[in-house]
């Protein structure tokens, strides 16, 4: 509560020596230097070791790995592997408002993804038969988002 606050009074006292941003706590700098600055990139992908700033990133590459496409169109049911992704279709190819649907992440359009602890562990997963299951019956509405 202590940063927030200092956020909204509009207090930094942590400036980054290269562009000048000013941080709420010594950390959030530390981290904005490591991520902006040196290009550091910690979180990498067990199959094609791809680099991420942010886990969340590499959350949703490892979807090209899986298949999984956990947002399925509330209009058409076409799966998509990013919310952005499916927010553009309903716009465009349905003509709707996209904010008149509750996008939400879909947990049964999920292929079970165990813990990956290496490179070969991901590659039985990719083997598997169930990988690319989506929750359709056949391959309606599947491609290459």
């Amino acid at each position: 509560m202590k940063y927030h606050l200092m956020r909204h009074e509009g207090m930094f006292p942590y400036n980054c020596p290269l562009c000048s941003n000013g941080y709420t706590a010594n950390s959030v700098l530390q981290d904005h230097i490591r991520r902006k600055h040196t290009g550091e990139k910690p979180f990498e992908c067990p199959v094609c070791n791809q680099g991420f700033k942010r886990k969340a990133h590499l959350d949703v590459h490892l979807r090209t790995h899986t298949g999984e496409k956990p947002y399925p169109c509330p209009v058409c049911d076409r799966p998509f592997r990013q919310r952005p992704d499916c927010l553009k279709h309903i716009r465009v190819i349905h003509g709707e408002d996209p904010s008149k649907f509750n996008i939400r992440f879909h947990p049964n359009m999920c292929v079970p993804f165990p813990q990956i602890v290496s490179v070969t562990d991901m590659e039985l997963v990719l083997d598997g038969e169930d990988l690319m299951q989506t929750g359709f019956e056949g391959n309606q509405g599947l491609g290459n988002e």
